[in-house]
């Protein structure tokens, strides 16, 4: 049996050390109102860094 598996956002895959990075194409990732949502939060959070939650993320 063989599935297919949408990978259009996909732009690339690279090492960088012992990690996988994965490169996303973000206008495929995610729609206009969740970045903007994104765009508020991250200018909230430079505002008052304080009260914003820690990220935890590893870029």
């Amino acid at each position: 049996m063989t599935r297919s598996v949408d990978t259009s956002f996909i732009l690339g895959i690279g090492k960088v050390g012992d990690a996988v990075k994965v490169l996303l194409d973000i206008d495929k990732v995610m729609t206009a109102d969740e970045l903007t949502d994104v765009v508020h939060t991250a200018e909230v959070a430079e505002a008052s860094p304080e009260s914003a939650p820690a990220a935890s993320a590893e870029g």
